[in-house]
């Protein structure tokens, strides 16, 4: 049985490699995106350098936060039979295919694998060339990471997921001890910074490396051998190892003896459409969806209904907005004032001079990057009344864009005033950094609107979007490299700040009349 399931999985891959050759755009848009996570650590070598953690210590700290912070939570999505994603045809031909339900699991399991595999690539490049680890250290944790965690993972994911020996009461002793241990962590890394001395980048560095985070059970032993494996060998380090395979012999053991009878057929379907659902609505209106989980609004929400012609977007959208929940409300811009701190307590010690207006910058090009799904509001474009509104084009993009832009200038305050306040930096220049944020930010709105539906339905959706990756850069990069060489040469402090958020603004009116000529038909409607 269980070389008939090797056997599909394999022929699975081959026939989905076969597939790639006639969507030769595809092929290259994925491997770019591969090339690009692999290629993370170069890019963020220099911020390792600037806090010391370009060293060996440095890859165990990076290690550890992963482990802790990323590994434990996705397995606590296990206990709600979430976290692996079966496709429809997986659905229609896997759940009544001869095979048991720890196959079907494992079959579905991959995906995550693959995922482990690629971080494992960005983690082995990156600890050889940016961490200065040697090379059997590097292909020695890679081996390690792609059979016993693994291993490990898989036998946790069955366990959690399909065994019927844990109950519901079982399942909530693991969910409070694992709260609990991480509640514990968090206040010992916050002890451990406080109470240091010397730098806040050296007391986290030490904190990650410290003893007592190798002894956080399963996750906490991989730290330990890692540890082992890059700076040799102390008593703790030694346990810790001898814990994680252990651990993971018990596991696989453990997993090999539960029962399973594929009671998770029905969770896992249903997360899988809701997975489904939500990956649709993210591409139809931008915005994220939280999967299976219906968006909670208030009822008694007072509506004001005052806008003419295009305004009647903006106070359409405004009225939906005021129906959300005060958590949904105040989530990214309390995220932003945990990030403000952060960049406290890593940075608090600098000193910051010239060629700040530029380094600004580029963590504006960053954020903006990977959050503007979040802060854009695209989903009136799916509406056939948004293109009968009796208005100009350009207007009614603007409109339909504008709540997103007060969103983003919300969370640019609360990301700039906390630290600016605390580091001692003058009024000037937090009014520099909010403009220069948000001016780059409608570079990123506009361009992500109709000119990335053109690009998708062109090339593909990952192509387009990597095309909306490199233009992105392209304009923003022109806007900031512009401010700072008008600041460098006219020897004015801080001037980049207000030169680049002009040149972004003057690019922003350029896109936004774009995307009114290409929003002159309803080519862009998603049919439900």
């Amino acid at each position: 049985m269980y070389s008939s399931s090797v056997y599909y999985i394999k022929r699975n891959l081959i026939n989905r490699v076969k597939q790639l050759r006639y969507k030769p755009l595809k092929v290259i848009g994925k491997l770019l995106i591969l090339l690009y996570f692999i290629n993370l650590p170069f890019i963020l070598q220099q911020n390792f350098k600037n806090i010391n953690f370009d060293s060996p210590e440095g890859y165990v700290a990076v290690f550890a936060v992963l482990m802790i912070y990323f590994g434990i939570p996705g397995t606590l999505s296990y206990l709600k039979r979430r976290g692996i994603i079966f496709k429809q045809e997986n659905v229609n031909f896997d759940f009544i295919a001869p095979f048991t339900p720890k196959q079907i699991l494992l079959k579905g399991f991959t995906l995550n694998a693959f995922y482990g595999l690629i971080l494992q690539l960005a983690m082995a490049v990156g600890g050889y060339f940016v961490f200065h680890l040697k090379l059997w250290q590097v292909l020695l944790i890679f081996v390690i990471q792609l059979t016993v965690s693994l291993a490990s993972d898989f036998a946790i994911a069955v366990i959690i997921y399909s065994s019927e020996d844990l109950t519901e009461k079982h399942k909530q002793i693991i969910r409070y001890v694992t709260y609990g241990l991480l509640f514990i962590v968090a206040l010992y890394m916050i002890w451990i910074v406080v109470e240091g001395t010397g730098p806040v980048s050296g007391r986290i560095l030490g904190m990650l490396n410290s003893d007592p985070l190798m002894f956080v059970p399963i996750y906490g032993f991989e730290i330990g051998v890692v540890s082992l494996i890059i700076k040799g060998y102390t008593l703790p380090r030694l346990v810790s190892t001898i814990l994680s395979f252990l651990t993971t012999i018990i596991l696989v053991i453990l997993a090999k003896k539960c029962t399973s009878t594929g009671e998770y057929y029905e969770d896992a379907i249903k997360f899988s459409e809701d997975y489904r659902i939500a990956v649709k609505k993210n591409k139809e209106t931008g915005k994220s969806h939280r999967v299976g989980k219906k968006q909670k609004v208030i009822e008694n929400a007072k509506f004001t209904i005052k806008g003419n012609y295009a305004k009647a977007i903006f106070e359409k959208q405004l009225n939906e907005y005021k129906k959300l929940p005060l958590l949904d409300k105040i989530k990214l811009p309390g995220s932003a004032i945990i990030a403000s701190l952060f960049f406290v307590l890593a940075f608090g010690d600098e000193k910051f001079g010239e060629g700040f207006s530029a380094v600004v910058g580029a963590i504006s090009i960053y954020i903006n990057l990977i959050s503007f799904r979040f802060l854009s509001v695209d989903g009136e474009y799916n509406h056939y009344s948004f293109y009968l509104i009796p208005d100009t084009m350009g207007k009614k993009v603007f409109y339909s864009g504008l709540l997103g832009n007060i969103k983003t200038l919300v969370v640019s305050i609360c990301l700039f005033l906390p630290f600016f306040i605390i580091t001692g930096q003058g009024p000037l220049r937090i009014l520099g950094a909010v403009l220069m944020f948000n001016s780059i930010s409608l570079i990123f709105n506009y361009l992500g609107k109709g000119i990335i539906k053109v690009l998708e339905s062109r090339l593909g959706r990952t192509f387009g979007m990597f095309a909306f990756v490199i233009i992105g850069l392209i304009l923003s990069g022109i806007s900031l490299g512009l401010g700072t060489v008008v600041e460098v040469f006219s020897k004015v402090e801080d001037s980049g700040f207000f030169v680049t958020a002009a040149i972004a603004v003057l690019i922003s009116i350029i896109l936004l009349f774009i995307n009114g000529k290409l929003y002159k038909n309803m080519e862009f409607i998603t049919e439900e």
